[in-house]
């Protein structure tokens, strides 16, 4: 019994250390035709971003090919895509890299159809 009670109090305490090392920052930002979200998790030296950029307007089937950037402080995630719901799918991670701080805001550009914008995504 004790042994049990043990092996569980130090698999709580491991749990409640690891799971208190993860940061999660939600970020965004919009345009006048662009919508920006990005969630940032940080934890034991390793980043993870997932988030969207979606097209805000009523004509989405007549934006074809997507030339999008997303740009932090260390590094930058982009691509040249073609929107079927109008929305650009924002992916990655890194391990070891220099990492986003908190406070620190990401410029998205996005160029279709012979327009651009840009805007800020901040910390909410």
């Amino acid at each position: 019994m004790k042994k049990s009670l043990c092996l569980l109090i130090i698999i709580v305490w491991s749990v409640s250390l690891v799971s208190g090392c993860n940061e999660t920052h939600s970020y965004v930002g919009e345009s006048k035709n662009w919508k920006g979200t990005l969630h940032l998790t940080q934890s034991g030296g390793k980043e993870v971003e997932e988030g969207t950029i979606v097209y805000k307007g009523k004509d989405k089937q007549e934006v074809k090919r997507v030339i999008w950037k997303v740009q932090g402080m260390h590094g930058e995630r982009g691509g040249n895509d073609y929107l079927t719901d109008g929305t650009i799918r924002i992916s990655g991670s890194c391990t070891g890299c220099a990492m986003q701080g908190k406070d620190e805001r990401y410029e998205v550009t996005v160029e279709w159809n012979g327009v651009t914008e840009t805007f800020q995504m901040k910390r909410r």
